[in-house]
């Protein structure tokens, strides 16, 4: 008896579909654009102040609509895969998204608990978590837009090319999860607005930068998507004074 076609997984099945990859970012992002604007109402600017609004400002420099250039980026990243992806279906992505949505709330309580561990030796890094997430509708932006540039479009990239010039896979994803950590971290410090140069926050995000890496480079974008939101939420609620 054949089964039917809606039931096929995705021929990768330690991956997620990148048809619920999409789903969920897609939907957070029109989630996030509209809370942006309705409560913020402020076109030009988006909530999160700190990597997309400077890329914002860049993409209106270079090109008319520029303000949603990263927007584009971020989407094309997620459809391409879609096209590669054999046998997609709908119906299958949905029932992979409460999974997706468990697996990152499960990675960002892990990232939380090391942030618990971590705040014991550096009390800053508390203090500095609840001002850099005052305002609920950033907690969503950072997210999705952290996450589309350095790991669904960065890491991507870095790993793709490593792989396509000779290098191992693991090689390849290691160093590609590495430098585009690093790399995370170091944008949070460079550019108004910027945090105070701080070694201890400064690893603690290349750490955090590292676990997203490593969910998205085995179960995709959907999944480090979700555990940063969902980790930036913990954070806020856990944080000194609420």
């Amino acid at each position: 008896m054949s089964q039917g076609y809606h039931a096929q997984p995705p021929v990768n099945t330690l991956r997620r579909s990148a048809w619920a990859d999409f789903l969920i970012v897609g939907g957070l992002l029109i989630l996030y654009e509209s809370l942006r604007l309705h409560f913020l109402k402020t076109a030009g600017i988006r909530a999160s102040g700190e990597l997309d609004s400077r890329l914002r400002v860049m993409g209106e420099n270079l090109i008319p609509g520029g303000e949603w250039f990263t927007t584009g980026l971020i989407l094309a990243a997620l459809v391409l895969p879609m096209l590669r992806e054999s046998q997609p279906s709908f119906i299958y992505s949905l029932q992979e998204i409460p999974r997706i949505l468990l697996e990152g709330f499960g990675i960002a309580l892990v990232i939380w608990v090391g942030a618990r561990l971590w705040s014991r030796m550096v009390p800053e890094l508390v203090a500095f978590t609840q001002e850099h997430m005052a305002k609920g509708v950033s907690l969503l932006g950072a997210a999705i837009y952290e996450e589309g540039v350095f790991r669904i479009l960065l890491l991507a990239i870095i790993y793709g090319f490593l792989v396509r010039f000779g290098t191992g896979f693991l090689v390849s994803g290691i160093c590609a999860i590495i430098l585009s950590a690093l790399l995370f971290s170091m944008a949070h410090h460079n550019g108004p607005p910027q945090t105070p140069a701080d070694r201890q926050v400064f690893l603690f995000r290349a750490a955090s930068g590292v676990v997203l890496g490593i969910s998205f480079l085995l179960r995709g974008g959907g999944t480090s998507v979700s555990a940063h939101a969902l980790y930036n939420a913990l954070a806020d609620l856990s944080a000194p004074g609420r």
